[in-house]
């Protein structure tokens, strides 16, 4: 026997395309799934990239600044350095010219003169002393005036002390050397 199709056929080829379409849908459906997904998962990485970036930019502005500073720092301990440098190359040639300068002075100093302050300012030497004898005063006194590192020698006073010695004060003015 054979079977009545009570269906028509438009029907069933409805159907059938019903089904392609529904499929091709759901297909592009889950492709227009995916690429949103991925798109999505680059857009949120972007985010992230971008957010790094810029904290390295403020890192690096920050550590820019560091550096500046640094540099500038060391370009005054340079300076500084060099300074001190100066500064102990003239110490020294003050040092040795002081060194020479007394030096000479004690070569006219008799035996018995006792300085008991000394002060140069580098143009005078001005000192306190007391001896026992006045003849080594004015030893003391003859011994500068005849000496051509010096100009010459104020001693305003002498004054004698109650156990017979002399004390004195004096300044010594310097021959200017060019």
């Amino acid at each position: 026997m054979r079977e009545l199709n009570l269906v028509p056929k438009a029907i069933i080829e409805n159907q059938k395309k019903g089904k392609k379409k529904n499929l091709i849908n759901r297909g592009i459906v889950f492709l227009v799934v995916i690429f949103i997904g991925i798109n999505l998962f680059y857009f949120i990485e972007f985010q992230r990239l971008k957010k790094q970036n810029n904290d390295l930019t403020v890192t690096l502005e920050k550590y820019e600044e560091v550096l500046k500073e640094d540099e500038k720092v060391s370009k005054e301990t340079k300076e500084i350095i060099n300074h001190i440098e100066k500064v102990n190359l003239l110490e020294s040639k003050k040092n040795n010219m002081t060194s020479k300068i007394i030096k000479n002075f004690q070569k006219e100093i008799p035996k018995d003169v006792v300085i008991e302050s000394f002060n140069y300012s580098g143009k005078a030497i001005s000192i306190s002393a007391s001896s026992k004898s006045y003849n080594s005063v004015l030893e003391f006194w003859a011994n500068i005036e005849n000496n051509h590192v010096y100009k010459g020698i104020e001693l305003p006073a002498i004054s004698e002390n109650s156990d017979k010695s002399y004390r004195f004060n004096a300044v010594i003015e310097m021959v200017e050397e060019n």
